[in-house]
Formats: C-alpha cells, sequence, structure tokens
C-alpha cells in the first residue's frame, strides 16, 4: 500500500511479494538459436564444474565445448592461408567468414549468460570474462655437447603490464602501416604491413596473441535442472539436438551471407563513385556459395577434420622464427 503525502512524498506501508512465473521468464530462451545453446550450455555446466561451481575455457574453447563448431573451425581459421589455396576460396571471403562467425558465437553466447545471470530474473549463474595471453616457452638443455631445446606455449590471464605492452605494440604497429581507419587493420594491403609488424614487436616478450575466456558459476543445481527440464521439447526431440543445431546454425549463417552481400550491392549502387570503399570480394557470384562450403566444413559435428589434408608446410625453420631461436656458430 502506498500513502501520498503530497509534494512529490509517497510512504510505502506495506510490501506485497510478487512471484515471477519462471516459465514467463525463460519465454526468449525459448526462440531461435538460444533454443538450442541454452540447453548445451546448462547441461555442460551441471556435467563438467568443478569443486568451486566454476567451468572455465577460451571463447572458440566455449563454442567447441557446446558443439556449436567443430575442430575444423579454429584449425582452418588460424591456417587461413593454406585453407584458401586448399579450398580455392578467396581469402578475403576466408577472413569475412570468421569474423562475422565469431561476432555471431560471441553475441548468442554472451546474450544467454547475461540472461541466465540477470539478478532480477532467473539468477542462475555468475560468469565474467577475461583476457588471457599465449606467450612462447623456449627452454635449452645443454648436456654433453648436446643441446636440446623445448618449445611450447603458457596460456594465463594478461597482467596489467602485458596488457600496457600489448596497447603499445598494436599502436605501434599501427602507426607504421599508416592506418587512419581501424578496419585497415583487418583489410587491403595495410593489413599484412600492421599484422607482421605487431607480430615481430609481441616477441620481445614471447607473446603470440591474446584472446578472450570466460568464467561461469553454477548458483544452484537444483534450479539449473529445473529450467533445463523446461528444454525438454528439444531436447527429447526425435533427432539429434546437436544435428538439429548444426542444421539450424547453418541455415542463419547462409541467411547472414545474403544480408551481407545484398547490403553491399545497395551500397554500389547508392554511391558508385565510391567504389574503392565497396568490398568488391562480397559481390562475387562464389561469395555466397564459400559461406557455405566453410559452414558445412566448420560446424557439422561429424565432419572428417582437415588436418590431415591442409599442409601447414611447418618445417624448423618456421619453428625457430616462432620461437625466435637464432643458433651462433663459432
Amino acid at each position: 500500500m502506498i500513502e501520498d503525502l503530497g509534494q512529490g512524498n509517497f510512504k510505502i506501508n506495506k510490501v506485497f511479494k510478487i512471484d515471477i512465473n519462471k516459465d514467463e521468464l525463460i519465454l526468449p530462451l525459448l526462440k531461435g538459436l538460444s533454443q538450442y545453446i541454452t540447453p548445451l550450455i546448462l547441461t555442460k555446466l551441471l556435467e563438467e564444474q568443478d569443486e568451486n561451481y566454476k567451468i572455465t575455457l577460451p571463447f572458440l574453447g566455449w563454442a567447441r565445448k557446446f558443439e556449436m563448431i567443430n575442430e575444423n573451425y579454429p584449425f582452418i581459421k588460424y591456417h587461413q592461408k593454406q585453407s584458401s589455396e586448399y579450398l580455392k576460396i578467396d581469402e578475403h571471403t576466408m577472413f569475412d567468414y570468421f569474423e562475422k562467425m565469431d561476432d555471431c558465437i560471441k553475441y548468442y553466447l554472451e546474450k544467454i549468460l547475461k540472461y541466465l545471470g540477470d539478478k532480477k530474473g532467473l539468477d542462475l549463474i555468475e560468469f565474467d570474462s577475461i583476457t588471457m595471453v599465449r606467450k612462447i616457452i623456449v627452454k635449452p638443455d645443454i648436456k654433453n655437447s648436446e643441446i636440446k631445446i623445448e618449445c611450447g606455449y603458457k596460456d594465463e590471464v594478461i597482467s596489467d603490464k602485458d596488457r600496457k605492452f600489448v596497447i603499445d605494440c598494436e599502436n605501434a604497429a599501427k602507426k607504421k602501416a599508416g592506418i587512419t581507419d581501424n578496419k585497415e587493420k583487418f583489410y587491403g594491403t595495410k593489413s599484412y604491413t600492421y599484422k607482421n609488424t605487431l607480430k615481430e614487436l609481441l616477441k620481445e616478450k614471447h607473446i603470440l596473441f591474446t584472446y578472450q575466456a570466460y568464467n561461469i558459476f553454477c548458483k544452484n543445481k537444483e534450479e539449473v535442472k529445473n529450467v533445463l527440464s523446461k528444454f525438454k521439447s528439444v531436447i527429447n526431440s526425435d533427432d539429434n539436438l546437436i544435428k538439429i543445431f548444426n542444421e539450424v546454425f547453418i541455415e542463419y549463417i547462409e541467411n547472414k551471407a545474403k544480408k551481407i552481400q545484398k547490403r553491399e550491392q545497395e551500397k554500389l549502387d547508392k554511391e558508385p563513385d565510391k567504389i574503392n570503399y565497396i568490398k568488391k570480394f562480397r559481390l562475387a557470384e562464389a561469395y555466397l556459395n564459400n559461406f557455405k562450403v566453410l559452414s558445412e566444413l566448420t560446424v557439422h559435428k561429424d565432419f572428417k577434420s582437415l588436418k590431415d589434408k591442409i599442409n601447414v608446410n611447418t618445417t624448423i625453420e618456421d619453428i625457430m622464427e616462432e620461437f625466435n631461436i637464432t643458433i651462433e656458430k663459432k
């Protein structure tokens, strides 16, 4: 009961407790791609949390864990040049595909995690995103005039000093490449200068790259089980949940490619004199088909691995360059 005291002042005499129906709260999660991703997240959280109720994985690790993508996704993404040659797909199209896919995966994961963690809503989880850094490890072992060099990587949460160093390197690489528009870091001739310069600068502190990871904490197992039960119609469908999700996700990706191509054509029609700003590769007839090929290769759960088919040409010189190893003869 609320009493009006006048002059914009009110007195609350009694507070009524409103019981929000959980079924109503989960309705937004029962639509579109969310209806498939949500039960995958909740199931993994129940099955694989540690003694602190937590699971932690890098960004692509989450997508792989929830079977949004298969093992070809990270392999092709990190070997785009070799994959482009093997698959006969334009490098710009391939870069476009992974950029759009990463954005899509991140959007849906964070959207669902925020909804599951809403303290005024479901309040099932707590989560946070962290920045990780991958560093090179080189350990020389000299015994009886024999030299053995152990090479590897370590992943750790980025420190403030390393974050500052990475920012400084990015700015220096941007300046050297003459970049005035941030998009130039990813497209065109300037992007190659930027990426190669950044790679060399980061080696000073043995850094390969940084990436995003997520921590998720389960707050109430029984409540998670209860919410998961609301997805029975999806989980208990005649077809396998992952198979259905893969098909829906691929269809979503293909529709996204169609919209991208349509927008690029509209830009060309509207401002034909600004052809240099148009991404011509998006207008190619092969663009849509290449998106379809890549989505089938990188999303379907049971698609065969391409690791043995795509030669990444790793030589001893490549290894020495990557790990910044130099040998001087005296």
